[in-house]
């Protein structure tokens, strides 16, 4: 009987071929338990960053005084960094007009320096340099200098980079050895300053890192980790030694910072997840599949929501050799799962047990499968179809921006301000986004429709009036069944106010034969078809 038990285990070890972690690696796994730990948080971290927001705009429309509009658009500005590219822009572009308008230097230079980082977020990397090298740094404090050095560092380094790796990209206007020594002539006139800030640090770390001197940038990281006195701090920290641990050939270390990097860029938060995605690409490789697709997964919809272009194809690529991993895993698996059946069949006495234990683990493969295709399918229906509206969008805005600098300069302001008044051009725009939604949404969940009319009390079934494009109401519980169920983002989503999305939901649920928390949760269950 010892024997048979022993055979049968070893069958059953057969359909579980997901690999541990290392267990000798105790700092990674510490660090991914934090990170999953982060993970679950996320969705209170950011309501309570948005209620901060929130107070802040209040604030801001209630005072008169300009030194505190100044300092409420600095921290929003900072709150909105890494959140979102359009209300950076649009805080930051206030703050630049007000500070214009008494003269401070320092606040023009963070407002510019924003507004750099917007372009870069957008891939406008020409957009981003001529922000830079068209700001009059003459002024400056030492602090504000020091700002604006390290931000250029980051605009010419990434151009560096670029241009070094694709001589000739036609979005670079100079050879790899312009913004080389652009680079050194920043460096140096930065760390000419009498500073022992993080900045001044964090530049004469670059420096090393650049020279190829890492066990010395090592050290210094580690001399100025107090300096790191908060989430957005400590992310860079972190991300510097995995930079630094990558050159070294250090893979597990670099993990266990990329990591922590993760956790601080939750905690921050923000949705610009680099260190996330490396993360997961690192995991994959090393066949940690379940813990590479979990994080590849958030950071492709953080990236989305953060419209970020460049990440978004980064984090695409990442979860494209994730998901054909994981189809092989469980091909392998349910061939595994065939041959400990025939095994088994040689030990009546205990094939009861081995069954029970064979589907409880194929219910879990499905299930884990059917989740995996359903993201896939929405991934791509919608992912690719965003992409080329925004990238539309952003197109018509830049050339509807370029047509009013042109009016005001040939007709005067006066002109533009009377085209303003007219009714948005994007309205259509907007149309057809949301068409495009219905449509994609229509055919994935082809019988939606009928089944929420199912829920519904006699008389209150929704019609779809013209074809394939649903009632505002019935798009709401649709984005709900998307798996975006918070009031606020589908308010940022369809351009609502928060009340009002909370009005759509509340009547779609006293129409409705079961209370609120019933029908939504019916309505999360209705099938992809």
């Amino acid at each position: 009987m010892k024997y048979l038990l022993l055979i049968v285990s070893i069958a059953l070890s057969c359909i579980s071929c997901v690999p541990d972690r290392d267990s000798q690696d105790s700092d990674l796994e510490d660090a991914l338990e934090l990170l999953d730990k982060e993970i679950e948080k996320f969705p209170q971290t950011m309501s309570d960053h948005y209620r901060r927001i929130r107070s802040l705009h209040d604030d801001l429309m209630s005072t008169a005084d300009v030194d505190s509009k100044l300092r409420l658009y600095s921290e929003l500005v900072g709150l909105y960094a890494n959140l979102s590219v359009d209300t950076l822009a649009m805080y930051s572009e206030q703050m630049l007009t007000l500070a214009e308008e008494v003269g401070d230097k320092d606040s023009q230079m963070h407002a510019v320096m924003a507004l750099s980082t917007v372009a870069q977020m957008k891939e406008d990397f020409l957009g981003a340099l001529n922000r830079i090298e068209e700001f009059d740094v003459s002024g400056l404090s030492d602090d504000g200098l020091l700002h604006y050095y390290h931000r250029a560092e980051s605009v010419y380094y990434s151009m560096f980079v670029r241009a070094f790796n694709a001589p000739g990209d036609m979005f670079l206007n100079h050879p790899a050895s312009y913004y080389r020594d652009k680079l050194t002539a920043l460096r140096k006139a930065a760390l000419d300053i009498d500073s022992t800030s993080f900045k001044a640090y964090q530049i004469r770390i670059s420096e090393l890192r650049d020279g190829e001197r890492y066990a010395e940038a090592l050290e210094m990281l580690k001399s100025v980790k107090h300096m790191a006195d908060n989430d957005r701090r400590l992310a860079s920290w972190h991300r510097y030694n995995a930079v630094l641990y990558d050159f070294l050939k250090e893979p597990d270390k670099r993990l266990v910072h990329l990591a922590m990097a993760s956790v601080y860029n939750l905690r921050e938060p923000t949705l610009d997840n680099l260190s996330l995605i490396s993360l997961a690409r690192s995991l994959r490789k090393r066949g940690e599949l379940e813990e590479a697709s979990h994080y590849i997964t958030l950071a492709m919809t953080n990236s989305f929501k953060h419209k970020q272009v460049a990440r978004m194809s980064y984090a695409q690529s990442a979860s494209n050799k994730i998901m054909d991993l994981l189809a092989k895993e469980e091909k392998s698996s349910r061939r595994a799962l065939l041959v400990s059946l025939i095994v088994l069949a040689m030990f009546l006495v205990i094939s009861v047990f081995a069954l029970i234990y064979n589907f409880k683990l194929r219910l879990r493969l499905e299930d884990s499968y059917r989740q995996l295709r359903e993201a896939d399918m929405i991934k791509n229906n919608y992912l690719f179809e965003y992409m080329v509206s925004s990238a539309s969008y952003i197109d018509s805005a830049d050339q509807y921006h370029k047509e009013l600098r042109k009016m005001a300069k040939k007709d005067g302001i006066d002109k533009v301000y009377d085209v303003l008044k007219l009714p948005s051009r994007f309205e259509d725009d907007k149309r057809r986004f949301y068409a495009m939604f219905d449509e994609n949404f229509l055919s994935m969940f082809p019988s939606f429709v009928d089944r929420v009319n199912e829920m519904m009390k006699e008389g209150s079934e929704y019609r779809i009036v013209k074809s394939g494009q649903m009632p505002v109401e019935l798009r709401v519980l649709a984005i709900m069944r998307m798996g975006m169920t918070d009031s606020m983002k589908i308010a940022s989503f369809m351009s609502y106010t928060i009340s009002t999305v909370y009005t759509y939901r509340s009547r779609a649920a006293e129409k409705s034969k079961y209370s609120r928390e019933e029908f939504e949760r019916k309505l999360m269950q209705i099938p992809l078809e």
